[in-house]
């Protein structure tokens, strides 16, 4: 290839050379017409050759960026024994979205026209027509390429998602059910210890093992796009992936606080594990004093009392509050400083402060939480990431469609009762209205 390259350089440099001897003649009188013309003839000769020098060059660079890609598609067809190259680019031989979309949009002009569509869409389409039945693009329906839908997900798993801080279980069907023990060590049951004399028999216990079970629930979204927004379809491929993400993050992270079970997630709030501490005697309403604060962490189960995944999850209305807080003279609220990306607000009493819209408003109940996200369970599948051109097809617009589902529940089922004190506990801690 570098031979060819060097040849058609030579013969470019030639060409070049010819054309600036000829123009550089002053001709005049009736040799004019055929200086012209013979001009004309190597400025041609001239501009297809440094077409050849441009057209090679670029092939060279191709292959040099596709080379590790070959290497890698031998090495994984030496182990599935040939399969389809295809089906080993999780970008479905598309170089980016936008060229998917653009692809998917020019779909409709070729069907209509009875023009063949875009091989890479056939192999990756995969659009219902009836329950139980696919088809293969016929419907305008067709597949994002993996490493593009996962594009999706990493949008919704940014800043201030909940869902990574969480226990995650993983699933291969629908639903699973775990095994969990809510015993304590000074409970009356489950495997316990005993004191014993000497030659006596020991005690038999048996382990008191629960249940819990969690079925993936869906959410979807569907944003249709029209004909000359996809002509922008670099912008606008980004900006629909971010939005979903977005919402998707907090629909997640909503459902984890907030959901009511059934069809959503059973939230936090929701949970028969969560914990109330009182106000105290006399408080101003719309307010959150250091006593509130201290008596939330006094009601932390001792998991998550150690537990780096403990967090303030608070209304963006409490945070004012906050800094002003001290036992005495000293602050209870550190700065956020160098070192803490996970701490955006800083702590209060060591434990980092999450700010979200999924808490109420200052003075409302489940305005401030204590939560330990490692004893919140939750499963996942998705995002499944779909295009169809003839959802909206009367409108000329696109339809682009996300879901994702995913389902959750605490881990305990009720708060601790201590094996001395009134006051339960648990991994979840809310304050009463004020």
């Amino acid at each position: 290839m570098k031979n060819r390259l060097a040849d058609l350089q030579r013969r470019l440099d030639a060409a070049v050379q010819a054309y600036r001897d000829h123009t550089g003649k002053e001709i005049s009188g009736p040799d004019a017409d055929a200086h012209a013309t013979e001009a004309a003839r190597l400025k041609a000769s001239m501009d297809a050759a440094a077409a050849a020098v441009r057209a090679e060059r670029d092939a060279a660079e191709a292959e040099r960026l596709l080379t590790p890609v070959r290497q890698a598609v031998d090495r994984e067809e030496s182990i599935t024994g040939g399969e389809d190259r295809a089906r080993l680019d999780p970008r479905g031989g598309f170089g980016s979205i936008a060229e998917f979309v653009r692809s998917v949009f020019g779909a409709t002009s070729a069907i209509n026209n009875g023009r063949a569509i875009d091989k890479r869409l056939v192999f990756e389409a995969a659009a219902p027509t009836g329950y139980g039945n696919e088809s293969t693009g016929a419907d305008g329906g067709y597949l994002v390429p993996p490493e593009f839908a996962r594009e999706v997900y990493a949008h919704s798993l940014s800043e201030g998602s909940f869902m990574p801080w969480t226990t995650q279980l993983p699933v291969s069907g629908n639903s699973i059910t775990y095994p969990k023990d809510e015993t304590t060590p000074w409970g009356t049951n489950g495997i316990r210890m005993r004191w014993s004399s000497e030659a006596t028999a020991a005690s038999q216990d048996k382990p008191v093992i629960g249940e819990g079970t969690l079925k993936l629930r869906k959410l979807i979204g569907l944003c249709p796009l029209t004909d000359e927004m996809v002509q922008d379809a670099a912008f606008t491929a980004q900006y629909v992936r971010m939005m979903f993400g977005r919402s998707m993050a907090w629909k997640t992270n909503d459902a984890i606080i907030n959901g009511i079970g059934g069809q959503i997630p059973r939230g936090i709030k929701n949970s028969g594990a969560i914990v109330t501490v009182s106000k105290e005697s006399g408080q101003a309403v719309d307010t959150f004093v250091t006593e509130n604060s201290t008596k939330m962490l006094g009601r932390l189960s001792p998991a998550a009392g150690a537990s780096n995944n403990t967090k303030w999850v608070i209304n963006h209305d409490v945070w004012q509050q906050i800094p002003l807080m001290k036992i005495g003279d000293t602050p209870v609220w550190t700065p956020p400083g160098t070192g803490f990306k996970d701490a955006p607000y800083g702590y209060l009493h060591g434990r980092p402060i999450v700010l979200s819209q999924t808490a109420q408003t200052l003075g409302d109940l489940g305005d401030i939480y204590l939560i330990d996200f490692a004893q919140y369970m939750t499963i996942s599948k998705g995002p499944e990431y779909a295009e169809s051109m003839h959802f909206f097809f009367d409108a000329d617009a696109m339809a682009f469609r996300v879901t994702f589902r995913m389902d959750g529940q605490p881990w305990m089922s009720a708060p601790i009762t201590p094996n001395n004190g009134a006051n339960t506990l648990s991994a979840f801690v809310q304050l009463e209205a004020r």
